[in-house]
């Protein structure tokens, strides 16, 4: 059997019901470097990506003719994450992840654009799920503050500062005076 996209494993992943299913089936793929490197790129906050907010100007690959899969081409991720491989400027850094989009499943390349913007890969993936699968590779994510403890602290700290008093422009008013 060949070895399905990534895009179909967050599709799979997609359909299950409850945290702990989703969790022990990307267990599975736990030894997937394109799996692992796209969640790392989606929730580490010490992986910081490069390139400009947004989508790129690219052209969506056909599906039907996609040669190249995001398995062999992940390990490309590196010249777009600070500390990676040099590239010699930052426009060609951009026109080489366009290239690396438009070579791609569609499906493929939104996955890796979600990737960058640092937002969930796929519907049903999330940061707690995925370091319930890697906690070594992927940090806890932050706790919840309740609104209603918000709305208390914004009420205890919204007290007007007290305005600072300005110096009077005595000095240039003088220079001004003894230079005519």
């Amino acid at each position: 059997m060949a070895t399905p996209g990534v895009f179909e494993v967050f599709g799979e992943l997609a359909k299950l019901k409850s945290e702990s299913e989703k969790v022990t089936f990307l267990k599975k793929w736990g030894d997937n470097f394109a799996i692992k490197s796209i969640l790392q790129g989606c929730y580490n906050p010490n992986v910081k990506f490069l390139l400009p907010e947004g989508s790129p100007p690219y052209q969506e690959n056909d599906p039907t003719m996609v040669e190249t899969r995001l398995y062999g081409m992940s390990k490309r991720f590196n010249m777009f994450v600070e500390g990676g491989r040099n590239i010699a400027s930052q426009t060609k850094r951009e026109m080489l992840f366009i290239e690396l989009l438009e070579s791609i499943h569609p499906l493929d390349a939104k996955i890796v654009l979600n990737m960058v913007a640092k937002t969930d890969p796929s519907e049903g993936m999330t940061q707690r799920i995925a370091h319930l699968a890697f906690p070594d590779l992927i940090p806890e994510p932050a706790a919840v503050v309740v609104e209603e403890e918000v709305v208390e602290a914004e009420v205890v700290e919204a007290k007007p500062k007290p305005k600072a008093k300005r110096k009077p422009r005595a000095k240039k008013a003088a220079v001004k005076k003894a230079s005519k």
